[in-house]
């Protein structure tokens, strides 16, 4: 017995089960919190329904030589994932037993920057307050509820890596969706991210205990905090659609987007602050949620912002997950994913690293991609393309590329003929290099050719620390490459790519908050010389980090 497949409606779960040869089926049920199945009842079918949806099952039957076999069906709320990194909350389990769990994994991934380990923590609505939330490496955690407000946790505390003593590679890291009591604490850095949360005191963007504390994030986007930030070492930072009491300091370049609290004095360069009183373009990326009659399903936003503060009640569809293909990393590859996208618009990678040896096509208009606990697609065979989205008004998010070989591009947005929608690309990460066990190469990163494109939180990255890292080991040409007109970028970090980082063709084209490192581990000038027409005297000495192209008007 086997292939168990889900699906819900009004407020009932749906089991679908394979018993071919057996006959004489009985169903236990397993309600939750308890460890033992309850008396059967006679199946007739090889499917049934349930209005407990988080209690798991047990269907016994008889095979032809009247041997009894059995098939243990998880409840709908662990088995319409299919993953066991997924890890599923409900504020009837024992919280002791919650932050035990978050705290063993947490210090098993805290220091563990090139982990395979990848975690989703999903909290169905309710209270939480004597919980902690604390983040490593490649753990995300999310609430289901329609506002953040429905899952209520005590203090989220993220500290400095205990290797170095700060913050400036904490990286890989996210939450959304969730509300917090106490005075919080997120000390990171890149490829971080809150969005739709709500901080109910103070929060803390870096840790100056045991060490110097450095911290260079970062990114908070579409979030209430009712008390004072304090950036504390923060070099730099994009806060888009927040609203804050007050922001206590500024460092090297901090940026506020729609933003509604408090800022620091003066102009920039003297406060290094810059305040755009509204936000540019936007979409706000898909979130999940669980919903009591429907089930699982991801709430689409549909408006185009152009404003001041959060909005957690912002329009948006309810897609239901028996809508989208579930792919597990065990599973699917580049040729599965394709099969899957000819007859689904929606896409979920759970979490895990996922082989890819064949380009991911994503042909068709409205497409929706997402991805849970920073599921990576990981280049395994030279590709031209890791994937290439060529319809319009899709919207890809939550997802982390990386390369094992020598590869062309992780993600190419391909130009189209017509024009609609507005393709949303949101939480992109990408990394040449520190995990690779072989060499590997990329000449370009991203390349956004479509027109109209709104871009909300990079993170381009070519290793300089890591494995196999080096100007011989993990070359890297340019990071992104814009040659769309009208698209919009919130918060792109480049960095350590061997020529530009950034190069902009496109024509009105708008970015906010722009962070970058050029190469340092180049052998001698001589490696690093620009020949371009119209380049002379002492600009053939390296490449700036932003180019505009000269044609663009």
């Amino acid at each position: 017995m086997g292939d168990v497949s889900y699906s819900f409606k009004d407020g009932k779960a749906f089991i679908d089960f394979n018993a071919t040869g057996l006959s004489n089926l009985r169903l236990y049920e397993k309600e939750y919190g308890q460890d033992n199945y309850g008396e059967a009842s006679k199946l007739d079918a090889t499917s049934f329904s349930s209005a407990h949806y988080d209690s798991s099952w047990r269907v016994v039957g008889n095979d032809s030589a009247g041997k009894e076999c059995s098939l243990e069906i998880p409840s709908y709320l662990n088995g319409k994932f299919n993953n066991p990194n997924i890890k599923i909350f409900s504020p009837k389990d024992n919280h002791a037993a919650i932050n035990s769990f978050i705290s063993q994994h947490y210090e098993a991934l805290r220091a563990e920057e090139w982990s395979n380990q990848r975690i989703e923590m999903l909290f169905l609505p309710g209270q939480y307050q004597d919980v902690t939330l604390s983040l490593g490496y490649y753990m995300s955690a999310r609430g289901l509820g329609y506002s953040p407000d429905d899952c209520d946790l005590g203090t989220l505390e993220v500290r400095n890596h205990p290797n170095t003593g700060n913050a400036l590679i904490n990286f890989w890291r996210s939450l959304e969706n969730l509300s917090f009591e106490n005075i919080s604490r997120w000390a990171i850095s890149q490829a971080t991210s809150i969005r739709r949360s709500h901080f109910k005191s103070s929060l803390r963007l870096s840790d100056p205990e045991g060490g110097n504390g450095w911290s260079s994030g970062g990114y908070i986007a579409n979030t209430q905090i009712d008390g004072v930030v304090d950036p504390g070492s923060q070099q730099q930072f994009l806060m888009r659609n927040d609203s804050f009491s007050s922001w206590s300091q500024s460092n090297i370049n901090m940026v506020f987007e729609g933003c509604e609290g408090k800022l620091p004095s003066g102009t920039w360069l003297q406060s290094r602050t810059t305040n755009l009183e509204n936000s540019l373009d936007v979409i706000e990326k898909p979130y999940l949620v669980f919903d009591e009659n429907k089930g699982y399903g991801f709430m689409v936003p549909k408006n185009l912002r152009q404003t001041v503060s959060f909005d957690f009640n912002d329009e948006a569809d309810f897609v239901s997950l028996d809508d989208f293909y579930i792919a597990t990393p065990e599973k699917d590859n580049g040729r599965t994913i394709n099969d899957a996208l000819k007859n689904h618009r929606y896409l979920l990678f759970t979490p895990g690293i996922y082989d890819i040896k064949q380009t991911i096509c994503v042909e068709n208009d409205d497409t929706v991609i997402t991805g849970l606990g920073y599921a990576t697609l990981s280049a395994e065979s030279m590709l031209e393309k890791v994937m290439s989205v060529k319809g319009r008004n899709c919207k890809i998010s939550s997802l982390l590329f990386q390369s094992e070989t020598e590869i062309d591009n992780f993600l190419t947005i391909e130009k189209t003929e017509t024009i609609k929608g507005r393709t949303l690309l949101s939480d992109l990460f990408f990394r040449i290099g520190g995990q690779a066990v072989d060499v590997s190469s990329v000449q370009v990163a991203l390349q956004i050719d479509q027109d109209f494109v709104i871009c909300d939180h990079f993170w381009i990255w070519r290793a300089d620390h890591g494995k196999n890292i080096g100007f011989d080991k993990n070359y890297a040409k340019n990071g992104c490459i814009i040659n769309g007109d009208e698209v919009v970028a919130h918060a792109m970090m480049v960095e350590h790519f061997y020529q530009y980082q950034l190069i902009w063709n496109g024509e009105n084209g708008q970015l906010v908050f722009y962070q970058s490192e050029t190469p340092y581990d180049l052998p001698s000038q001589q490696a690093w010389m620009r020949d371009e027409p119209g380049i002379v005297g002492e600009a053939v000495f390296g490449y700036p980090s932003y180019k505009i192209n000269n044609s663009v008007q």
